[in-house]
């Protein structure tokens, strides 16, 4: 073995901390490297993620306003519908109304009257008919003809209808 004079022992120390150092540093900027990759993969996740949501957003506002587009458009259509059945209900008074007058004018002639369809299916009478044919609500009447009768007037009613 030979003696190594001090200054060359500071020497070798300081050369292996040197090394040492230089060591560290190099992993240290390893790590960094790593460390720097990912951090950017990571962060074009992110902007990949952030773009495909600011496209889903698009999407679900474009969708909310053809939601809104259609529900007006719906609203629209039941607004005029309703106006429509008031309309209707308005002028089925009207014809009930109608309907009752000509029947209470009807009611008021004294001899027995009835009206029927092309097919001879009864469409209607005065109180005079449906008391001498012994009928007791004219809906009993109403669609049919008189040989579906059993009355006997009915059925007479019927044959000079024929002639």
């Amino acid at each position: 073995f030979t003696q190594y004079e001090d200054y060359e022992i500071e020497l070798i120390e300081k050369l292996a901390e040197s090394i040492a150092s230089t060591i560290s540093t190099v992993r240290v900027n390893e790590s960094t490297k790593i460390l720097l990759e990912k951090t950017q993969q990571q962060a074009e996740a992110m902007k990949s993620q952030e773009e495909e949501i600011r496209q889903n957003i698009e999407e679900l506002e474009a969708t909310q306003e053809e939601m809104r587009r259609k529900q007006t458009m719906l609203e629209k259509e039941l607004t005029d519908a309703l106006t429509q059945i008031k309309t209707l209900r308005s002028d089925e008074e009207k014809w009930q109304a109608l309907r009752d007058y000509m029947q209470a004018a009807w009611n008021a002639v004294p001899m027995a009257l009835y009206w029927k369809d092309a097919e001879l299916c009864y469409q209607g009478a005065n109180q005079s008919f449906l008391k001498m044919a012994n009928i007791a609500e004219p809906a009993d009447l109403l669609g049919r003809q008189s040989t579906q009768w059993h009355y006997g007037l009915l059925a007479a009613l019927n044959t000079d209808d024929a002639q």
